[in-house]
């Protein structure tokens, strides 16, 4: 797998009191929401004892700030003196905050025991206004609702984390007629995190020529282990095997976390051949990868990738089916082998629209069940996410190529006509999950505006 190691989310968890009000019960509850962060991803920095003081909330600052903290967790334990918060963030610059507030116990009492929202609205209120990011959460740490908010943001840092130490690579340049592929680069490197490197399509032609002819039979016989049938030729799987080499080993030697190729039509007139079933093996071996110099769609995917641990595609909406709520996708064979429905029925076969003599490409029909689509796209001086969840249903009659049917949770006619209205591009990026609302808090921190249906 040719990406970079991931990088932990560096979470910092301290809690605000005040003497008056019941700081004990405050506390248990702050160990117990401690406790909740998810540290598969995540490295908590917990700052023991309640901050009560000037000269805890100093400490507790001096202690994060070493830990390079990547977002701050403050639990209202009760209501608190409100410098805290402030020394907070302008000690620690730049991060998102989450505000947790607390409601009262349930067991009646002659005084008001925590005050934890009330302090938790007093946070709010400053952090606005010094113009930090933060998230509000209400509950206990029993509350499962509150525990998944936390940590569904906590999953949206952190795939913002991996993205801003990402590297991706567009190989030759977008498609002829693709205007929406290109980004700006500097925005993207701004807002969203990836470096952006070039490589020439020469370059790739050249490296895959180069190739040790031992190590492409080897990869050859792989491919052949990895679907039912082969029906391309195998000059096309021999080129396949070449270009798949090439760009794994660049990928390896220069960090490369994700690939955007123009496929057509240089490949074809240079080298006889499409990239299809090449892009397919990188996607499944943990290398997204979009076609058609799709940088945008690169990016949707290395986000759901870095989301769901699993390969994602990358298709056209090409049929909407409106008496039984369905919409079709498709593309022409660059999806990851691991996504087929059934393996007895998968394949490497001629390429759709290129033809025998120019190409491979993958054949079948991609697998049910719980599903995302999304597509970030620049718009005006910004980005947005565009953002639907679905069930993909069994494809009974696969296009040669790539189909998925899925069935949006609305009208796929009201969906479809919200696509086209909102001008969102015709390259989908597909999950096996729903992450719609990690998606959509990924957005609000990225600061980009999101469309979720």
């Amino acid at each position: 797998m040719a990406t970079t190691p991931r990088h932990k989310l560096n979470v910092g968890v301290v809690g605000t009191g005040f003497p008056k009000f019941n700081h004990a019960l405050g506390k248990a509850y702050f160990d117990e929401i401690a406790r909740l962060v998810d540290c598969s991803f995540s490295q908590p920095s917990i700052i023991e004892e309640l901050v009560m003081d000037d000269s805890a909330c100093a400490e507790a600052i001096r202690i994060l700030s070493a830990e390079k903290v990547d977002v701050l967790i403050v639990v209202s334990a009760t209501f608190s003196y409100g410098g805290y918060i402030v020394n907070m963030a302008r000690g620690l610059r730049g991060i998102p905050f989450v505000l947790w507030g607390l409601p009262e116990p349930e067991e009646p009492s002659g005084r008001i025991q925590l005050n934890s929202l009330c302090g938790a609205n007093v946070n709010s209120s400053f952090l606005k206004r010094l113009g930090v990011y933060y998230k509000f959460i209400l509950g206990r740490p029993c509350d499962e609702r509150a525990s998944r908010e936390l940590n569904e943001f906590l999953r949206a840092a952190w795939v913002r984390k991996q993205m801003e130490n990402s590297r991706i690579c567009l190989v030759g340049n977008r498609a002829p007629g693709f205007y929406l592929s290109n980004v700006d680069e500097l925005r993207l490197r701004r807002q969203i995190g990836p470096e952006l490197v070039h490589l020439s399509l020469s370059t790739l032609i050249a490296g895959a020529r180069a190739q040790d002819e031992a190590d492409v039979h080897l990869e050859m016989s792989r491919m052949t282990g990895e679907v039912q049938s082969i029906t391309a030729t195998s000059a096309m799987l021999n080129k396949t095997a070449r270009m798949n080499l090439f760009l794994r080993q660049y990928a390896d030697a220069n960090g490369i976390d994700g690939y955007a190729i123009k496929c057509w039509p240089e490949l074809q007139e240079e080298y006889d051949c499409s990239i299809c079933a090449a892009i397919s093996r990188l996607n499944a071996e943990g290398v997204p990868t979009a076609c058609e110099g799709d940088i945008g769609g690169l990016v949707t995917m290395m986000i759901m990738y870095y989301l769901t641990g699993s390969s994602v595609a990358l298709l056209d909406l090409v049929n909407v089916i409106p008496e039984s709520g369905v919409l079709e996708l498709w593309h022409c064979g660059s999806v990851a082998h691991d996504l087929a429905g059934d393996r007895e029925c998968s394949g490497y076969c001629t390429h759709p629209t290129m033809g025998e003599s120019i190409g491979a490409a993958t054949s079948f029909a991609i697998r049910p069940g719980p599903a995302t689509c999304a597509r970030l796209s620049e718009l005006g001086d910004g980005y947005r996410i565009f953002v639907f969840e679905a069930q993909a249903e069994e494809v009974p009659v696969n296009y040669c190529g790539n189909t998925m049917r899925v069935r949006p949770q609305m009208s796929a006619g009201d969906l479809v006509r919200a696509m086209v209205y909102e001008g969102v591009e015709h390259h989908y990026a597909v999950a096996h999950d729903h992450i719609g609302s990690v998606l959509a808090e990924y957005a609000k921190l990225s600061g980009m505006s999101g469309c979720r249906y």
